[in-house]
């Protein structure tokens, strides 16, 4: 197994803009704890969501046979507010998470780069991987871990299309 699945206490919980001040504008209905993950600290969003916010859970339970064999890296082209928006929006078509987010550093929003938010438990199979095929596997979500980055990409400032 290429990770050890994380068993965690999680310290007291409190809405993610008042540990992301200036990030998120308005009541987000997240709430996050510290924990310590790896021998680091990690920003948990917590899984209780109430029944009419079931939605926001972008994952589910992994198959029983599923091991844990891969690490599958992505970068979000977008800030860190949005992509936890995204990944925590209350639809139940078209969602998509990661286990991970690692945050890059976002002056306007006072946002220090390689702060950690956990999307998803460990344990749970995160939708990140999409159409996905390596080394003989298919549909590689309940065989890994997804970590999204968050950063805009290549911009046109490099001479590559597609960035803002």
């Amino acid at each position: 197994m290429l990770l050890q699945l994380l068993v965690f206490s999680c310290g007291k919980l409190q809405p993610i803009q008042a540990v992301f001040l200036k990030a998120f504008s308005g009541e987000t209905g997240i709430q996050v704890c510290k924990k310590m993950a790896y021998e680091m600290e990690v920003n948990l969003i917590d899984p209780l969501f109430t029944e009419e916010q079931k939605n926001r859970k972008h994952y589910d339970d992994r198959p029983s046979h599923a091991q844990v064999d891969y690490l599958v890296m992505h970068y979000t082209h977008s800030n860190l507010a949005r992509t936890i928006e995204t990944f925590t929006s209350n639809t139940s078509e078209n969602r998509v998470s990661a286990h991970y987010v690692i945050a890059e550093k976002e002056e306007i929003s006072q946002i220090q780069g390689g702060e950690v938010i956990q999307v998803v438990p460990e344990e749970k199979r995160a939708w990140h991987a999409g159409t996905s095929f390596w080394k003989g596997v298919q549909n590689l979500n309940p065989y890994s871990i997804g970590i999204e980055n968050v950063n805009k990409g290549f911009t046109r400032q490099y001479g590559v299309l597609g960035g803002t």
